[in-house]
């Protein structure tokens, strides 16, 4: 089966992970869970070059690993090698597909500064501050969440480039199939758009935890 991978269409991601706690009972799925291997394929986003991930591993607890990330996201020495294609890493998922799990979800986003709204919170937070003749700037910090999907998000400034990099962690669950990947980043970009970027559309609100 092929599955939909991620394709950083938003402008701002360069890398996502989703990383599914299953619970499997049946022996052939856990004989995969053993496969103490990395398996990395090359494939072309929107953006250009990218890359798929995908490990797992079966103690403590049974998880399914993946990252999809721009080639651009990481140092040009630094960028992994493929080691398989594309539709050998989907044979190797396609037997996971159809289970419901919990998905943990980390993505990785750069927005210029000066795109983000001017109360934001971010914004609000790096304005220079003056005390006695003395320059007071937050650069870095880290935002806990309770009570949504979203559990944190750390940022950074990139003073020179006026960048703010920013990584947002979060947890849903969901059911393993063709476009979860594709879907879960996108629902992930949308909290990044609602937080930090300061979008109309109130996807956080939309959550509605079960009861």
């Amino acid at each position: 089966m092929s599955i939909r991978l991620p394709q950083f269409e938003d402008g701002f991601s360069s890398m996502f992970t989703a990383c599914a706690e299953v619970a499997v009972k049946d022996k052939k799925l856990a004989e995969l869970l053993t496969k103490k291997q990395e398996m990395i394929a090359a494939y072309e986003s929107s953006r250009g070059p990218a890359l798929f991930r995908v490990m797992v591993r079966n103690e403590p607890g049974n998880f399914v690993h993946v990252d999809c990330a721009l080639e651009q996201h990481f140092l040009p020495q630094e960028v992994p090698k493929p080691n398989k294609k594309v539709d050998r890493l989907e044979a190797f998922l396609d037997p996971f597909l159809g289970l419901t799990a919990e998905i943990g979800l980390v993505g990785t986003f750069r927005v210029p500064l000066r795109t983000l709204p001017p109360r934001g919170i971010i914004r609000i937070l790096s304005e220079e501050q003056k005390t006695a003749g003395v320059s007071i700037r937050l650069t870095e910090g880290t935002f806990e969440f309770a009570g949504c999907p979203v559990s944190r998000i750390q940022w950074s400034i990139e003073a020179e480039a006026g960048i703010v990099s920013a990584i947002v962690f979060a947890a849903k669950e969901g059911v393993l199939g063709e476009s979860y990947l594709a879907d879960s980043t996108k629902w992930l970009t949308e909290q990044f758009n609602v937080i930090v970027v300061g979008e109309a559309g109130h996807a956080a609100q939309r959550y509605k935890p079960e009861s």
